[in-house]
């Protein structure tokens, strides 16, 4: 929360998209998305989750533990793991429609800003809770590197999720994390700009995977959907139904265009150093 305040303050003074409005109402919808859904996930999924990673901690069940390596390579191995996972969760919310109508309450915020990072519909929380559990059992991963890589994760969410210009700072940082400029590009409206950059810690996922596309590789971009302008879309009630909606994107078109530009040119900003996308 400490981290949001103060990004949510950061915005207030320096804004990269100028003339947001009614920035309360905004913050307040997003965050009882938040509330909806630990109210519903938190007694269910949640605790499953502490408990199942709790049973391969105690009984050494795992690849991670087959290893032999020490509690530190552990964590750093189950870290790695649980962004991995992540990563390739995300794309798959962009590659499958029925994924996508539930992941695009999440995109359809024209007004991002940190709180963004707060806006899921409970439904696609809980798909990905369940089909993390058998990752957990499969690796061994116990509460602890689970809570370590929760806690960065939502840290860094609310932080690329921010209205913020970093400038030169933004092209440093992101050869580690995804920053601001990086994670803007993923929310715009244009769809082979959307299937790009889908890492949500570190940036090096859509390096290997060819999914990374610079931020001066695009301009002028608009945030949300088209589909989802109008303002009843962005109540409380609207976004919990945003997913029986019609579904008009061809997300599966948009993906495999988006795989021929990466691999066909490389990214303006990384061409220099001879990185490509």
């Amino acid at each position: 929360m400490l981290v949001l305040v103060f990004l949510w303050s950061c915005e207030t003074l320096r804004p990269h998209f100028a003339g947001r409005k009614a920035r309360l109402r905004h913050a307040a919808r997003n965050l009882s998305m938040a509330a909806v859904n630990g109210l519903v996930l938190f007694f269910t999924l949640g605790l499953a989750t502490t408990l199942l990673a709790q049973w391969t901690a105690d009984n050494e069940f795992g690849l991670l533990h087959a290893l032999g390596v020490g509690w530190a390579w552990r964590l750093v191995l189950a870290f790695l793991m649980l962004d991995a996972w992540a990563y390739l969760w995300h794309r798959a919310n962009h590659r499958y429609s029925f994924l996508w109508r539930l992941h695009r309450v999440h995109h359809n915020d024209y007004e991002m800003d940190c709180t963004t990072s707060s806006r899921f519909h409970f439904g696609e929380l809980g798909i990905a809770a369940t089909t993390r559990l058998p990752v957990i059992v499969l690796f061994g991963l116990g509460p602890l590197p689970i809570l370590i890589h929760e806690t960065v994760l939502v840290a860094v969410s609310q932080f690329h999720h921010a209205n913020l210009g970093l400038g030169r700072w933004d092209r440093r940082l992101r050869w580690l994390i995804v920053t601001p400029g990086m994670h803007h590009i993923h929310h715009s409206r244009r769809l082979p700009e959307t299937n790009s950059n889908y890492a949500s810690v570190l940036s090096l996922w859509d390096r290997v995977c060819r999914s990374f596309r610079s931020p001066e590789a695009a301009t002028n971009i608009e945030l949300g959907l088209d589909e989802f302008m109008a303002p009843s879309w962005h109540t409380v009630a609207g976004m919990l139904k945003t997913p029986f909606a019609s579904d008009p994107r061809k997300v599966d078109e948009g993906l495999v265009k988006t795989v021929a530009e990466n691999a066909a040119q490389p990214t303006m900003a990384d061409e220099r150093v001879g990185v490509t996308s």
